[in-house]
């Protein structure tokens, strides 16, 4: 019932085109790293300001990343122990940690493969930046070191030196090639097909589902909503999510949808530590809305009387697919 009205709910999303389009994330980006046309960093620059004493970063999109444990890179990586292949403890850089050498490998292999043939500039820049880059030489790099303070957790995109304005994840020749690739890595899953409880139609089978954020007391990387971490979870040979036959369609679906939803205040409030998430599955859901934040968590900043009266003669919906008259109705 909760994954079917997510995903009921995301179509309602997609109408509004309050979705991401499909292969991106959006990630808040903190530093623009600038590169001369041989490959060489000639800036890092900081993307941040500042509102009500807060720090706020662009949002940006970049080509959906992994989602998978253990060491895997994304095409157009954003972070920086796959960028630079370094770790920094204390403000100093070193180039002999075992998981930093593993994961940059990773990335020089999966984003030379990524960039072999583009032609554009700043995609040539980027190509020759992962050719030249020796992470044993570039421990005292002063880019590097002028932002040591906030490297762990930073996440860094690319442009050409004097074209801030036109980053790497947004070139067409690049986005274009992006598509063909997330087009062909989701077809590789069709051997694995099964009726989908939650879409009811025969579609392949989603492996690993995307992380959950946003939920109180959750993993920093995220939460699973569905996952089989244990062996004896499997039965008839089957490992990990292919054991609960949601296809990948509805995955992304309800990820999607619930990750939206969790990060609007509207939609999602916290009470000790249980995380709620409320919703109406209404184009327009705003009375509905205001009615649970008003009658329940007390919330009056957007609702008048009159939205709260006619709110709550219809009553909301909370992880429901049904009407609101019929919910009314079961109660009475």
């Amino acid at each position: 019932m909760i994954l079917s009205s997510l995903c009921d709910y995301y179509k309602i999303m997609l109408r509004r085109g309050d979705v991401l389009p499909q292969g991106y994330s959006s990630l808040p980006m903190n530093y623009l790293i600038s590169l001369t046309p041989e490959g060489e960093i000639d800036g890092i620059l900081y993307q941040g300001t500042e509102e009500n004493k807060k720090k706020v970063f662009p949002q940006m999109l970049l080509p959906l990343r992994s989602q998978k444990p253990g060491i895997e890179a994304n095409i157009v990586e954003h972070r920086p122990l796959y960028l630079f292949g370094l770790v920094c403890e204390r403000g100093v850089y070193r180039a002999d940690d075992a998981k930093a050498q593993k994961s940059h490998a990773a990335f020089r292999e999966s984003n030379l493969a990524f960039t072999e043939g583009l032609s554009s500039p700043v995609a040539q820049a980027y190509r020759n930046f992962i050719l030249r880059w020796e992470p044993s030489a570039q421990c005292e790099n002063p880019y590097l070191m002028a932002i040591a303070k906030d490297y762990g957790t930073a996440r860094f995109a690319f442009c050409l030196s004097g074209r801030p304005d036109r980053p790497l994840h947004e070139e067409e020749e690049v986005k274009a090639k992006w598509g063909k690739l997330f087009a062909s890595r989701k077809e590789e899953g069709e051997e694995h097909l099964a009726q989908c409880p939650v879409l009811g139609e025969m579609l392949p089978v989603a492996r690993l589902h995307n992380k959950i954020k946003g939920i109180r007391n959750g993993q920093p990387s995220g939460c699973s909503l569905v996952c089989f971490n244990n062996a004896s979870e499997n039965s008839y040979g089957k490992e990990q999510s292919y054991n609960s036959s949601v296809s990948e369609e509805a995955m992304e679906q309800y990820t999607e949808a619930l990750n939206f939803l969790l990060a609007d205040e509207r939609h999602c409030t916290v009470l000790g530590d249980m995380t709620i998430v409320h919703f109406a599955l209404a184009a327009e859901e705003d009375a509905y809305l205001d009615c649970v934040n008003t009658s329940l968590f007390a919330r009056t900043d957007r609702a008048t009387a009159e939205d709260v009266d006619k709110a709550v003669s219809d009553t909301c919906l909370l992880y429901t697919s049904t009407s609101p008259r019929d919910y009314a109705a079961s109660r009475m």
